[in-house]
């Protein structure tokens, strides 16, 4: 640490650390707390740093002041009337809260929120404001849902809103009359906001004509942000001048939004001759696409900064012909974007559409080698996610050219959802041989997604794939619609190459490329159940290595080069 560093920020800086360890680590900061004076502010301001429920303000104050509800661990109701006195222990702790965050629970297609469980809640927030006390004055981080059990907001969310917030996370359901007045509160109360995402449910699908309705409050808050780094609005459609202004900040660097990639493009063409390049320092961006024409191709253009993370959201009504996604990639391929992107995503949105039965079969929608081709030229790609329900054609060839180009490559998802490689006549052409160079040239790959051809002659006696080589990082694999012959060889060949694997999810969709898919779908559930064996036998091997000092004792011969 640096030498004029005061004792207080070391060790706020150790306690720090402590925190991040959430379960493992509160026990020691409060007994921290209680060692000494230098220790016990920096170790209560690390130990309340982050709450996730109201349930610790309530211990706060007198024991009996509530009673539990039965069947429920955090409900508690007020049990007689609240003064003032009440709040003594309140005010030293409150001010330490920095970040309220808890994971969203989606059930019945609405979210819920554990911070909120009853309307004793929204009383109890309402609490503090009447007896002129300040509710997390600190407060700068928050991440909350604006509606409890699927009703309009009546949780007084304003008092949450202070100066100090920075980072807002929203998820709203439309329609939702209070939507409206807290986007003119946040505009009042908010103007430092850096991060702001606001997800919607059931606000209707943009296809197929894609117009969502722009909502003239939101517009209005975010044109008061002046500090943004983060915008992430998925579902919203932006007006034409709150892009210009988003385009001006010099610190915005992600941005989502529910525009299309065509209006977006149009509405940068038509800022003011003064304006400063568009998005200097952009580094994520997300947007919605009907199909890729050259509009998605001026993206580059209009775009000063060098993009490292890009996601095209395409409707499953316009799925791009090979021809289209070729151009793209080429064009991607030719600019200065192939330098920094380091990110790359095509995905359907398919809401209730059917696509129709002749794009399973019509040569203009495949993906060939030839389709891909011009992505080799990517060197700094570690993900890749090409979501398309359309026909991909790739081999063993293809795949370890793919490898040995992206050295980086983190995430390889290939195909759509449903494993549509099933429709190919002759099935997928990459065999369990192929998964060989993306082990011995990306030693960062953790995810895994495509379809494979595991029907497969195995060498007798069996030899070690990959001369050994394996990947530790995978714990998972996707494999669509793969077609199986052998378990037992299959579950072998992989925990050599994945000896960390826990699970397979194949033939897991509604729609089968064969009238009779049980044999498949009881031949990956039998993967699965070998692969805990398959998995202490790999790790006895590596500790057999590590004690005799080296691979070449092991019995099973290595592959020929």
């Amino acid at each position: 640490m640096h030498h004029c560093l005061q004792v207080v920020e070391i060790l706020q800086n150790i306690f720090k650390f402590l925190r991040a360890d959430h379960d493992a680590q509160l026990g020691t900061l409060a007994n921290l707390a209680l060692t000494c004076r230098t220790f016990q502010e920096p170790a209560l301001d690390a130990l309340w740093w982050s709450i996730s429920s109201l349930d610790p303000l309530r211990r706060l104050m007198p024991d009996d002041l509530w009673d539990r509800v039965e069947n429920s661990e955090l409900r508690q109701v007020s049990r007689r009337r609240i003064e003032p006195s009440d709040f003594i222990r309140w005010s030293f702790y409150v001010g330490r809260v920095r970040k309220i965050c808890d994971w969203a629970r989606m059930r019945d297609d609405h979210v819920q929120f554990p911070i909120f469980h009853s309307s004793a809640d929204s009383h109890f927030l309402a609490i503090p404001e009447s007896y002129a006390i300040q509710f997390f004055p600190n407060l700068e981080q928050l991440d909350i849902s604006s509606f409890v059990h699927g009703q309009p907001s009546q949780t007084p969310i304003n008092a949450y809103l202070r100066p100090s917030l920075k980072d807002l996370r929203l998820f709203v359901k439309f329609p939702d009359t209070c939507f409206d007045a807290l986007c003119e509160a946040l505009r009042q109360t908010c103007p430092a906001l850096e991060h702001f995402l606001c997800r919607t449910s059931s606000m209707g699908s943009p296809w197929p004509d894609f117009t969502p309705h722009p909502i003239p409050a939101f517009s209005k808050l975010v044109m008061e942000l002046s500090f943004l780094k983060e915008l992430r609005c998925p579902k919203i459609h932006i007006q034409d001048h709150v892009i210009h202004h988003l385009s001006q900040l010099p610190k915005l660097q992600i941005l989502d939004i529910g525009n299309a990639v065509e209006d977006f493009v149009g509405c940068l063409r038509s800022l003011p001759r003064f304006s400063s390049p568009p998005f200097p320092n952009l580094h994520y961006l997300e947007l919605m696409v009907e199909e890729l024409c050259s509009a998605t191709v001026d993206l580059v253009q209009v775009i000063s900064s060098d993009i490292k993370q890009l996601t095209l959201k395409h409707n499953i009504l316009f799925v791009p012909k090979e021809q289209h996604l070729h151009n793209f990639f080429q064009t991607l391929a030719s600019t200065r974007w192939k330098k920094s992107l380091r990110f790359l995503s095509i995905q359907g949105e398919a809401g209730s559409a059917t696509l129709e039965s002749e794009v399973w079969v019509s040569p203009d929608y495949r993906v060939t080698p030839n389709t891909l081709k011009p992505l080799l030229a990517l060197p700094e790609l570690e993900d890749l996610d090409l979501d398309l329900e359309i026909a991909f054609e790739l081999d063993n060839a293809m795949l370890g050219s793919m490898a040995q180009a992206w050295p980086n490559l983190s995430s390889l998802r290939i195909g759509g959802s449903g494993g549509t490689w099933g429709i190919v006549e002759g099935g997928a052409k990459i065999t369990l041989d192929g998964l060989i160079p993306l082990v011995q040239c990306c030693p960062n790959l953790e995810t895994l997604s495509i379809c494979l051809d595991a029907v497969t002659a195995f060498p007798s006696p069996p030899r070690r794939p990959g001369r050994g080589a394996i990947n530790e990082h995978v714990q998972s694999l996707h494999l669509c619609n793969s077609t199986i012959s052998d378990p037992v060889e299959v579950a072998s060949f992989l925990s050599d190459l994945f000896p960390n694997l826990l699970d397979v999810t194949a033939w897991s969709e509604g729609w089968m490329p064969t009238e009779d898919p049980d044999t498949e779908i009881e031949g990956w559930d039998e993967v699965n159940k070998l692969l805990p064996a398959f998995r202490n036998v790999r790790k006895q091997e590596r500790v057999f290595q590590r004690v005799v000092g080296g691979a070449s004792t092991i019995s099973v011969p290595m592959e020929a080069d």
